[in-house]
């Protein structure tokens, strides 16, 4: 039902088939034709029923719409998360390989140590032969 049809509607309260005492007493009392006020208050549940729909669908595309916003964030953030761990595993490679590089240092500082030795060892022979 239209939002126009929805205003076009004449809104009466639910008030009682049979008048009341209080009632036939107002003189500005008019007996309601039962026909004409079922038929108003059958307006108004169908456009009620029709607006509760239109409400239950724009609650599920909301719902829809945060399930998939949801879905993407996961998606980003498993992202993120695969770049992080990426990243750690590349820092983690790095350290290894200067690890290996500072050991091939100590290796070579060790040889130099040893070969710094024999020459004072042969500097010396060298000297005293010469003296």
């Amino acid at each position: 039902m239209s939002e126009k049809q929805q205003n076009d509607i004449e809104w009466v309260s639910p008030i009682p088939l049979v008048p009341t005492d209080e009632m036939l007493k107002d003189p500005s009392f008019e007996p309601l034709d039962p026909a004409a006020y079922l038929h108003t208050l059958h307006q108004q549940t169908t456009c009620c029923a029709s607006a509760l729909d239109d409400y239950i669908a724009k609650i599920q595309v909301f719902l829809q719409n945060c399930s998939d916003a949801t879905s993407k964030s996961t998606e980003i953030h498993k992202a993120s998360t695969n770049q992080v761990l990426l990243s750690v595993l590349d820092y983690s490679d790095s350290v290894d390989q200067l690890l290996n590089r500072f050991s091939q240092i100590e290796q070579s500082v060790a040889g130099l140590a040893e070969l710094n030795a024999e020459v004072r060892a042969v500097r010396s022979i060298c000297t005293s032969t010469l003296l």
